[in-house]
């Protein structure tokens, strides 16, 4: 189940501001003002100021069931395009997973694309992402640490629990999450990650076996000091998520 959340709008915040000042490039796109067309053609410096140009004007919009029918449809189809999701630059790739993220954020619960092949490609590229979290370079930890808390904000994962291949992503997420915390033991990225992955399991219709098994690996690992973090983290969500949990690891033979 995925939730509305309301956001303090600033500048750009209503669907009759997009139609007004976002303009209509040549490739059918919207863009907000400042930004420029995105082609595969342009540098990647270009690439990285217009990508944060289009992130200021997209984080200024309020989520709302009202903001179902904006026309980002075609902005998410760019976004998607093998040129980003397979650019060599880490930054020009985080800042896509960051607006996209966005859209996610903005048109919620309303999916931003039908396509079950598309939305698979995003959540798959938006977790592979995630695991900037563990970086030292302090702009990409922030930017990570925003595209989780958009995730988190309107439970996006939710939509992977339709998918044909949703329990893949959410294992992989799972899997992303604790190497993260193994390397950046901060005390308040373990509280969120707790929260995105707590209400996961809490609303996730079947918990997998291969789920289970990511749960529970952690626990039978003891060698590192790192691996204590994790075990810890992953004790807090069996507590958190006991009577969700209790039922299939009743059935399951480990």
């Amino acid at each position: 189940m995925r939730v509305c959340v309301r956001r303090t709008c600033r500048s750009l915040g209503t669907r009759s501001s997009i139609g007004k000042m976002w303009k209509k490039g040549s490739d059918e796109v919207f863009y907000p003002p400042g930004a420029r067309p995105i082609t595969s053609d342009i540098s990647s410096e270009e690439l990285i100021k217009n990508l944060k140009i289009l992130i200021c004007a997209l984080m200024d919009i309020e989520q709302s069931e009202a903001n179902a029918d904006l026309p980002v449809t075609p902005l998410t189809y760019l976004l998607t395009s093998s040129f980003l999701l397979h650019h060599r630059s880490k930054d020009v790739c985080l800042l896509v997973a960051c607006c996209l993220s966005d859209i996610l954020r903005i048109l919620a619960p309303k999916s931003p694309c039908t396509s079950p092949a598309q939305l698979q490609k995003i959540f798959k590229f938006m977790t592979k992402q995630l695991s900037c979290l563990a970086s030292t370079n302090k702009r990409r930890y922030k930017r990570s640490l925003y595209l989780m808390e958009n995730l988190a904000m309107v439970q996006s994962y939710s939509i992977c629990f339709d998918m044909e291949e949703g329990d893949i992503i959410i294992i992989d997420l799972f899997k992303t999450l604790f190497s993260v915390i193994r390397v950046c033991q901060s005390s308040s990225l373990q509280e969120k990650v707790i929260s995105l992955l707590g209400f996961i399991i809490s609303n996730s219709p079947v918990i997998s076996c291969k789920l289970l098994d990511t749960l529970l690996t952690p626990l039978l690992k003891t060698r590192k000091d790192e691996d204590n973090v994790v075990k810890d983290l992953v004790k807090c969500l069996f507590k958190q998520t006991a009577c969700f949990l209790e039922p299939h690891l009743t059935n399951t033979s480990i």
